[in-house]
């Protein structure tokens, strides 16, 4: 299972903020006007104080494609986050540096600012409901456990830990409701995935907020335990 470390604080010096990404670490990297997003590995960091940096590779499991589609060049400013615990880390950064061989390597500049947000400021609602989705062009059945006006967990089959979905692949979840048709369509990403046996169980950052719908489900369940 590839999951986030824990981003840490570094001693004094090491870097602009004292924030640290393991190596391991996969982060989400958009360019600054674009749209694309791509999923990048911490291979690890150098320098210290305003020129510490950090060198990413394109994420576990996934070729080069991906990042190489960003097209992007040195000086290029990304927007970067990574998910761990609930919380999202965000940062601007600016490539300073780019290999394209023998790997595609980008050396970035470490952050003077990481902005911290919950994921889990929203109240979560659990359930059990059937429904569809789409994860990276493959349609599944899974069952919705939880949701939130944020995001959403869900668990599902699976083969093998091999054929596990990647954490950072679109998902789009079809949620069929009472009285609703077509079913409800959430896009959003794969924040997280763990692997048990055959199940896998994730979280799900939608892309827009859905306090309309949680309000609906909320109402739904709760008629539904009185019967």
């Amino acid at each position: 299972m590839s999951t986030n470390q824990q981003p840490s604080q570094g001693t004094e010096g090491d870097t602009p903020t004292g924030f640290l990404l393991a190596a391991g670490s996969r982060l989400r990297l958009q360019r600054a006007g674009s749209t694309k997003k791509a999923t990048a590995e911490v291979v690890g960091y150098g320098g210290r104080g305003v020129h510490a940096y950090i060198i990413l590779r394109s994420g576990h499991g996934e070729d080069d494609s991906a990042l190489t589609a960003l097209d992007l060049r040195a000086d290029d400013t990304l927007l970067v986050r990574c998910l761990y615990d609930g919380i999202i880390y965000g940062f601007r950064t600016t490539i300073t540096r780019l290999l394209t061989e023998p790997d595609y390597l980008l050396f970035v500049l470490y952050p003077h600012t990481v902005e911290q947000v919950s994921v889990r400021q929203y109240p979560r609602l659990p359930c059990a409901l059937p429904c569809d989705i789409d994860l990276a062009g493959a349609a599944q059945q899974a069952l919705m456990l939880d949701i939130s006006a944020a995001g959403c967990g869900l668990a599902g089959q699976v083969a093998s830990k091999d054929e596990a979905p990647a954490a950072g692949s679109p998902i789009t979840v079809q949620l069929p409701l009472p009285g609703t048709q077509p079913p409800v369509s959430l896009t959003g990403e794969l924040c997280r995935i763990g692997v048990e046996a055959s199940r896998w169980e994730g979280g799900v950052r939608f892309d827009a907020e859905q306090e309309a719908l949680f309000e609906q489900l909320r109402r739904y369940l709760s008629l539904r335990a009185r019967h």
